[in-house]
């Protein structure tokens, strides 16, 4: 299964690359963090799947028109599609497109492995679920210390327990134990939930 994966956050392509790696064994997986990075990685590589995000920079104010293009020029390719947009009718709209699968990115991780497995059988997957009551009833900021949340916002932005450290003069063991302060409270397991959490509040962009 020759894999693509296109969104342009590092840590949401890290978590899609292992949830794939858990569910298709061998999985060969290009990556793209642009339109143009995804034209080209498609172009250079044949591919079976591509994972995309609805809506990265450069594509404005949404993927349909990307989408289209995608399917004119790789009508063999089957595509996934990734989005914090519950709306129905933009779901309706993809799935007009002929995209073989659209999940939430605020949905657990497994709807994405659940997804990717029925489109191997050649089965559709339009997102369905949503985050269960346990976790949206803890999604929430007010409990966040202001340091906490401000940790949180860095690492979703890409940066690491050392380079947040640096930046903020404060030791490693103790922006270490914010960060996981912080990710008790709000039930987040691991980076890739602190950036879902995060994106969704448009902490960052």
């Amino acid at each position: 299964m020759r894999v693509v994966v296109a969104d342009d956050h590092p840590l949401v392509r890290s978590a899609v690359r292992m949830v794939v790696t858990d569910a298709v064994g061998g999985a060969r997986i290009q990556e793209a963090d642009s339109p143009e990075s995804l034209r080209e990685v498609l172009t250079q590589h044949e591919a079976d799947l591509l994972i995309t995000d609805y809506s990265m920079p450069g594509v404005a104010p949404d993927s349909i028109e990307m989408l289209e293009g995608l399917r004119r020029d790789f009508p063999g390719l089957k595509i996934i599609v990734l989005t914090m947009n519950s709306n129905a009718g933009i779901h309706d709209l993809v799935r007009r497109l002929g995209v073989w699968g659209v999940v939430l990115k605020s949905s657990p991780w497994q709807e994405l492995s659940d997804a990717v497995q029925a489109v191997i059988r050649g089965e559709e997957h339009i997102a369905t679920r949503r985050p269960s009551r346990r976790k949206s009833a803890r999604i929430g900021t007010s409990e966040l210390s202001t340091r906490e949340a401000e940790v949180l916002r860095q690492v979703a932005s890409g940066r690491s327990v050392s380079e947040i450290a640096q930046r903020t003069g404060h030791s490693v063991k103790t922006v270490s134990c914010q960060k996981q302060d912080a990710m008790a409270k709000l039930g987040l397991v691991n980076d890739a939930e602190i950036f879902a959490f995060a994106h969704a509040r448009r902490w960052v962009t």
